[in-house]
């Protein structure tokens, strides 16, 4: 699982990477100070992804009794950094869009394992192309988003795993991703673009706070000067004076 244990800033992705997008900037920094779930929705290209990556970086440090629970998950996982035996920073999760049930909650043959959402406790779980996912798996989420842990029962026992994580959804505004209200070149039609946003269900979207539509970057604002926004630091600064 990608990034599972390290911080995105230790991996050298900087808030400042991110040309434009201040409305999505600001939500970032919002759903980082508060907590908050945040749903990106906007065409390929956007930098949907760039901005989950940063949003790691932006929390602050995980105390003791916190690292210990990230440290506890990763090792029953067998994902434990070798050089790394104490996890200190938010992990960052980002299961690809076939993943199983199992595999988002935990479970599997034999001892049940940790999924995604243990994996990112205490961090960010980033599921991108959200839609993709089957709904089965997305609505399995709506219960560790309550409780903040994952029971998972078997014949043998039963298993509690923490599962408190910052979740960030992206998609696309229809199949081929380019549906606009303002911009003709979508081919999709009005019933697929129907199907495509209804699979992310109403009880899971009320779950999620902070929703932002982002655009592409036109040629204008990458080439404009001063285009670069804030860097990591100067915002992870602001997030710890806002907790």
């Amino acid at each position: 699982l990608p990034g599972a244990g390290a911080a995105a800033w230790d991996r050298g992705h900087d808030l400042a990477d991110v040309v434009g997008q201040l409305s999505a900037r600001t939500a970032v920094e919002v759903a980082a100070a508060g907590g908050h779930h945040l749903f990106l929705e906007g065409p390929p290209g956007a930098g949907k992804t760039m901005l989950a990556e940063r949003l790691p970086s932006l929390l602050p440090p995980l105390d003791r009794q916190e690292s210990l629970e990230v440290t506890a998950v990763h090792s029953v996982a067998g994902l434990l950094p070798t050089d790394k035996p104490l996890i200190d920073t938010a992990p960052y999760c980002a299961p690809h869009h076939s993943a199983t049930l199992q595999a988002l909650v935990g479970g599997g043959p034999g001892i049940a394992r940790p999924g995604a959402v243990s994996l990112s406790h205490r961090g960010i779980l980033f599921l991108d192309e959200t839609p993709e996912f089957t709904s089965h798996a997305l609505d399995a989420l709506r219960q560790p988003l309550e409780s903040g842990h994952v029971v998972i029962a078997r014949s043998s026992g039963v298993v509690r795993f923490p599962a408190r994580f910052l979740m960030v959804l992206a998609a696309n505004p229809c199949p081929c991703g380019r549906f606009s209200l303002t911009d003709g070149s979508c081919d999709c039609p009005p019933s697929a673009i129907r199907r495509y946003q209804a699979r992310l269900s109403g009880p899971l979207l009320d779950r999620v706070d902070l929703r932002v539509v982002t655009d592409r970057v036109t040629r204008a604002e990458l080439t404009a000067s001063g285009a670069r926004g804030e860097s990591t630091a100067t915002v992870a600064a602001r997030v710890r004076a806002a907790r």
